[in-house]
């Protein structure tokens, strides 16, 4: 199967939302379990996982002939690394450990052309089809294409939130509870009051701007709620998480079941 005709950023700009879970495991054959389940989108975590360019490469190498997306979730200092996974054909990022808009503006650069970033260009790359594409096609289909979201987890980025949201080339703003339970002096407390507030003070403003909203949920069950809210990116879990709840459930289950004669 191919990519879908319509790219998740567009789906969002008119309104839709998307699902999708984060990935730690660097086996490629992932990618097509995602897109057998019915995922939008794998995000590939650069911040907890243990990918390099090359692995991430044969990830986004196999999505390229799916329906799903792949995105990278990384931190402002592997922002360096974002052009050459573009390159291969990475369709989003999600910047983390953004501290101040001057962060965020550094990954919009380094994912968007001239004139809205500084992102290096070269004809022959898989994503520009081995240069069969002219310049202004690659380039302006690229910038069309990419989606870039900053992850807000900490108090020092909320309190600049409209100075973010007014960045040029930023698609929306993604909110991290657990890290922000955490810089809040409640870890994993994600439930408490002080950050739910939070959360819903901070989604309120970024709308205001008109950007959309996305958010971390460990599980369907604590997703729902967010997207009956309208959040439009959620992300639900993670590759080894999802595979640990379903075989504990499994054995859980069976357990519970009387042996039985064969």
């Amino acid at each position: 199967m191919q990519k879908a005709p319509t790219s998740l950023r567009q789906r969002i700009q008119d309104g839709e939302h998307v699902i999708g879970s984060f990935l730690l495991s660097r086996d490629p054959a992932v990618v097509r379990v995602a897109s057998a389940a019915g995922l939008d989108l794998v995000m590939l975590d650069f911040e907890h996982g243990t990918y390099s360019v090359e692995s991430a490469a044969q990830l986004i190498d196999v999505a390229c002939f799916s329906p799903v997306e792949t995105f990278v979730r990384c931190t402002v200092d592997d922002v360096p690394v974002l052009g050459r996974l573009l390159d291969r054909g990475l369709d989003g990022v999600l910047v983390a450990a953004a501290t101040s808009a001057e962060d965020v503006k550094r990954c919009v650069d380094q994912v968007k052309f001239v004139p809205q970033g500084k992102r290096g260009y070269n004809p022959i790359v898989p994503a520009a089809g081995y240069g069969t594409m002219d310049g202004e096609t690659f380039t302006s289909e690229s910038d069309e294409h990419t989606s870039v979201w900053v992850l807000a987890e900490n108090r020092n980025l909320l309190s600049q939130l409209d100075e973010v949201c007014e960045i040029e080339g930023l698609d929306g703003v993604f909110f991290g509870p657990y890290d922000l339970s955490v810089d809040l002096g409640l870890r994993g407390q994600v439930t408490h009051p002080v950050v739910t507030r939070a959360l819903n003070d901070s989604m309120s403003v970024v709308r205001s701007h008109g950007l959309p909203t996305g958010i971390f949920a460990k599980d369907a069950e604590d997703g729902r709620p967010w997207l009956d809210q309208g959040v439009q990116l959620l992300i639900v879990g993670a590759d080894w998480m999802n595979l640990q709840k379903t075989w504990t459930s499994t054995v859980q289950s069976l357990s519970k079941q009387p042996t039985g004669q064969r």
